[in-house]
């Protein structure tokens, strides 16, 4: 009898341990079942999140190289048809390019234009009186050489034909790597041919108002003289 309830004992607990690994492992494949599943939605998550950042990183590419594409057609079409010459250098002073009115005002092409520097030997500039000016007083090279811009400079651009062009010149430094100066010039030929048609003019009258046999003078309104020639001095003693 008590082998028998030993042994039913025994036999008990051996059931009873089964039992209990048998909910053991249950338990251990459903967390494991569960940490699976929760790696695999972590991941499908992570697909989705990197395809999103894939998705945007395309959308934002695009939009920057339509955004460029817009900035460059903007630019080359101010560019080309700016009414003023416009020559771009590198740092070092080789002209990069030139636009239409460039070409039209200096008279040579595109091409010879960009084989040439901005103090290059082959320019042939003068000051306002006519005298040869120096490549170091040119704007551009100005505007390179102390790194800010020079305004309104007028010179003159003989051309190969050996007509002058006369223009008023605006240079300033470009700040990008590579780049040197952005220089722009408008025609200002018909402006100076009326002023040297005036100052002819006022020359001219001068002489006859100088040379002329009678007395003259010239009064203000209030009386004041303004100008005298020669002859009214010698005839009342006015001093000029």
């Amino acid at each position: 009898g008590i082998e028998v309830r030993l042994a039913l004992a025994v036999s008990k607990k051996e059931a009873e341990d089964k039992v209990k690994a048998a909910e053991t492992e249950r338990i251990k494949q459903e967390t494991e079942a569960k940490a699976k599943a929760t790696d695999a939605e972590r991941l499908r998550q992570e697909s989705e999140d990197a395809q999103t950042k894939v998705a945007d990183a395309e959308r934002l590419r695009k939009e920057a190289e339509e955004a460029v594409r817009i900035a460059l057609t903007k630019y080359e079409t101010l560019f080309e048809s700016f009414p003023l010459g416009i020559t771009v250098s590198d740092a070092v002073g080789n002209i990069l390019e030139t636009n239409a009115m460039a070409e039209k005002l200096l008279g040579i092409s595109k091409n010879r234009h960009a084989q040439r520097q901005i103090d290059g030997p082959e320019w042939r500039i003068i000051h306002t009186d006519g005298t040869p000016m120096p490549a170091e007083e040119y704007a551009s090279v100005r505007a390179l050489k102390e790194g800010h811009k020079v305004e309104n400079a007028e010179m003159g651009i003989v051309k190969p034909d050996g007509e002058t062009t006369w223009i008023n010149v605006t240079a300033a430094p470009i700040p990008l790597e590579e780049f040197g100066v952005a220089i722009t010039y408008g025609d200002i030929s018909q402006r100076k041919k009326a002023e040297k048609k005036i100052e002819a003019s006022e020359e001219r009258y001068r002489t006859i108002f100088e040379n002329t046999a009678t007395a003259n003078i010239i009064v203000a309104e209030d009386t004041t003289i303004v100008l005298a020639n020669s002859n009214f001095e010698a005839m009342t003693g006015y001093s000029r």
